[in-house]
């Protein structure tokens, strides 16, 4: 992802604005079991998220991020079909009881990809059927 966000950023500084926007996952938020390093790697991302956004607003570039949970693509459903579970039950750990779909994370990206949130940088937002209440 750095690799990928530094290829941009020589591009974005000659134009003179820019917008990055990394997808996350909400193990990089509040962890997941099982799942330690790519949690970790996902909080690593959620938080050069910040630090670009700082580091590059004075070029008119502005970087925020999604910590998305479960989303029905095309992958996610192949391999719950492959062990024979149901995406939602698996992917619905949280208020809405569900996995989401893919159109639920383009929509986020198209509005922070936008001058509609051209006052928003450094920011992560959860995009993940919200939080789940302990019983």
């Amino acid at each position: 992802m750095n690799f990928s966000n530094g290829s941009a950023f020589p591009v974005m500084k000659r134009q003179g604005k820019g917008v990055i926007v990394n997808i996350a996952s909400g193990a990089g938020t509040h962890g997941a079991e099982n799942v330690m390093p790519y949690g970790a790697a996902k909080a690593g991302l959620i938080q050069m998220t910040t630090l670009l956004a700082a580091e590059w607003a004075e070029f008119g570039i502005r970087v925020n991020c999604l910590a998305v949970g479960a989303i029905k693509t095309e992958g996610y459903l192949r391999a719950m079909s492959l062990v024979n579970r149901d995406p939602d039950a698996v992917g619905g750990n949280n208020a809405m009881r569900r996995a989401g779909w893919p159109n639920e994370v383009a929509y986020p990206i198209l509005f922070l990809a936008s001058d509609a949130s051209s006052f928003v940088s450094g920011e992560t937002f959860g995009v993940n059927g919200g939080p789940r209440l302990a019983s």
